[in-house]
């Protein structure tokens, strides 16, 4: 089994990758490209992905899901069309953030 297999399986079915990177990030990231948008999910040293885990079914033996050891190997029903709505979304918000920010610093009035 490769990690996260069952999501990069979905990526790929169209075309696109999901690459684990451990240069440039403190703990590494995967980077996800698929239909022309690309998300990055920093690891945060917790041994947990919580963005990619919530896909997947959690483990009846373990009360309280923590650490991606705590799910089954199986994707939650409905996971591959939230999986790729919640790229769409991800990239919606990086768009609106960045629209805001350059609105912001070209505003004079927000330099002074």
């Amino acid at each position: 089994m490769r990690a996260y297999g069952q999501l990069r399986d979905i990526v790929e079915r169209r075309g696109g990758t999901m690459v684990w990177h451990r240069a440039g990030y403190r703990y590494g990231a995967w980077e996800i490209s698929v239909e022309g948008k690309r998300v990055v999910v920093e690891a945060m040293g917790v041994h947990s992905f919580p963005a990619l885990d919530r896909f997947y079914v959690p483990r009846s033996d373990v009360p309280t899901s923590k650490t991606w050891d705590d799910y089954e190997y199986e994707l939650i029903p409905a996971a591959e069309e939230q999986f790729l709505e919640w790229i769409r979304q991800q990239r919606r918000r990086l768009a609106l953030l960045c629209r805001r920010c350059s609105i912001t610093r070209s505003s004079p009035t927000e330099l002074s």
